[in-house]
């Protein structure tokens, strides 16, 4: 018996099937599709780590993906060099910002930001790879705490929450400290083939800029905020509650 003998008759009120070239089309279309959200998840996801992260680079490069993220509303756009940052104005909004706590200040680190150890820095994001939706949040969180220092009624509130939390977490109960939060500045082009490492480096301490600090002290059970100003002139105490 023939195949086409074989198979069942069509009823009439059935649509008719396309044709081989549109289902090699939509299949094609199904593939591309399922690949961007992979690499979706995959780049915006997934914990960061540097032996993952060439991969991420190089798949984020396919023509057209990023943009195609973009429209999906998938892509956050944190620590890729592929954001539309040419849309920005190069505001404060614009610029990552990092918070941290450094144990035991020493009045000669304020001058030398280099020097200081990096085992008394308790930065705001936690240690290890963070999926960079994770990462996103911190960043913003710092961003709120360099917007808020317009306002004196608010600067030291959310300072004073990640001061206590950051405290409780390493056991700290005493000693002088310092709160820092800090813009990331923006390299120059032709910084990124420099022969100097400081200049290639975005995270070398030159390419950040004091936004608020304050040092911390114990008192009374709780911490005092202490607002550091300018040229190491201190301002109003806060205590943290």
């Amino acid at each position: 018996m023939s195949e086409a003998s074989s198979s069942p008759p069509r009823s009439a009120s059935e649509p008719p099937l396309p044709s081989p070239a549109v289902q090699g089309v939509v299949s094609l279309v199904v593939v591309i599709h399922l690949f961007a959200i992979f690499v979706g998840a995959f780049s915006n996801q997934l914990p960061i780590s540097r032996e993952v992260q060439p991969l991420r680079v190089q798949l984020r490069r396919t023509p057209g993906l990023v943009e195609y993220l973009q429209t999906l509303g998938m892509d956050f756009a944190f620590n890729h060099r592929r954001v539309n940052f040419m849309l920005t104005g190069a505001s404060l909004e614009d610029v990552d910002h990092y918070v941290d706590i450094v144990r035991d200040w020493e009045d000669p680190f304020a001058e030398s930001p280099a020097a200081i150890p990096a085992d008394r820095k308790l930065p705001l994001e936690p240690a290890g790879p963070l999926s960079t939706a994770r990462k996103g949040r911190y960043l913003n969180l710092a961003l709120s705490v360099a917007l808020n220092t317009v306002d004196e009624d608010l600067e030291s509130s959310l300072p004073q929450t990640i001061i206590n939390r950051l405290m409780a977490e390493n056991a700290i109960q005493g000693g002088r400290h310092r709160f820092r939060c800090r813009a990331q500045l923006l390299q120059e082009p032709g910084n990124v083939d420099a022969g100097d490492p400081s200049l290639r480096d975005p995270y070398h301490e030159r390419w950040f800029d004091d936004v608020y600090q304050a040092d911390v002290v114990p008192g009374d059970g709780r911490w005092l905020l202490s607002k550091v100003a300018g040229r190491g002139e201190v301002t109003r105490v806060r205590q943290s509650r």
